[in-house]
């Protein structure tokens, strides 16, 4: 990866869905340039672009981060966790423990079990949960909500803009069932309402590296000295995922930098914030997953797009052709095709 190829990811951090004659304009290339680049990346998993949605506005209510130490090789240990379709992200990490995992599931019946389940995971020796209170910042920063935001339309067009950002309007009517109009319409206030953010995750170890630090922090003060905390590391652009939660840390965050001195230089100003009393943290070596396709119940029990022709939903499926295909419509023949880290 080179200096263009690290700007086109740029650009598409602050849209996912630019078409390529936006992102060509952004960063300076030829149409046809900025089309091979993106192919080859998604080709070679460099990036995945994808729309990530607050867990609340799935129903999953349930939020925990997971710190495990394990003896013998840690990785297998990762790749088990991985698989389970209610732990977005898995993480190598250098620090007090071997590996961070998030769990997100409806509720904490669900939780519990899914904790019972990673202690199980031959391997794990030690699992520390902290439970999270309320996730200030989730990575790309959707808006939190609740299920009552969206409809079973809605739901049916989130699972495909989580499993593809990039995915063409025509081809989601194609899968729904739902006319192409309908479709942009709805993806439209889906995104305007920032209920989905669109982004790109970039594989780690490749090209434009980020140096990812975990931070866990002990607060003391007043109640209010809190807030002012949480308003102040939310609003740090380096700053990329954010939660308060009960357990050994009051608060969890992430914070992103280009070098690894830059990144010393964040925690050293985190641990020097007012009302922060103690500090831990911990450098993400390897994201062994992170994918937020998390297959969330709709109100009938169904999972993924379930709207079909015939739904009754704004008319019949229409013609789909390239005239059909307006602004919002960006799919993988304009463009590309896994951020953030704990």
């Amino acid at each position: 990866m080179d200096h263009l190829d690290a700007a086109l990811i740029s650009a598409l951090r602050t849209d996912g869905r630019a078409r390529q004659q936006e992102l060509a304009a952004a960063v300076g290339m030829s149409r046809s340039a900025v089309a091979l680049r993106l192919s080859a990346m998604l080709a070679a998993g460099t990036i995945r672009v994808v729309g990530v949605v607050h867990p609340s506005v799935l129903g999953l209510h349930s939020v925990a981060h997971i710190s495990v130490t394990v003896d013998g090789p840690v990785r297998a240990v990762a790749e088990r966790l991985a698989a389970e379709s209610d732990t977005p992200f898995v993480s190598l990490v250098a620090g007090a423990v071997d590996l961070i995992a998030e769990v997100r599931v409806p509720d904490p019946v669900a939780l519990a079990r899914a904790l019972t389940r990673i202690r199980a995971v031959p391997g794990v020796r030690r699992v520390s949960t902290l439970t999270v209170t309320s996730l200030v910042l989730d990575v790309m920063r959707p808006t939190a909500g609740s299920a009552q935001d969206i409809d079973r339309v809605d739901r049916a067009l989130l699972e495909l803009l989580q499993t593809d950002g990039r995915m063409s309007l025509v081809e989601m009517s194609r899968q729904t069932g739902l006319a192409v109009g309908t479709v942009r319409t709805r993806v439209r206030r889906l995104i305007d309402e920032r209920i989905v953010r669109v982004g790109v995750l970039v594989s780690a170890g490749v090209g434009e590296q980020e140096y990812a630090v975990g931070v866990g922090v002990t607060l003391s003060g007043p109640a209010d000295g809190d807030r002012d905390l949480v308003e102040a590391l939310s609003g740090r652009e380096s700053t990329r995922f954010l939660a308060t939660t009960t357990g050994r840390f009051d608060l969890v965050a992430t914070v992103h930098a280009p070098t690894m001195a830059r990144a010393v230089e964040l925690v050293d100003e985190v641990r020097q914030l007012p009302g922060v009393s103690s500090l831990e943290s911990w450098v993400h070596l390897s994201v062994i997953k992170e994918r937020y396709q998390t297959g969330s119940p709709g109100p009938d029990g169904a999972l993924g797009p379930a709207v079909v022709a015939g739904s009754g939903v704004d008319g019949a499926p229409e013609d789909r052709g390239p005239e059909d295909r307006g602004p919002e419509d960006r799919g993988p023949e304009d463009g590309a095709q896994e951020g953030r880290t704990r």
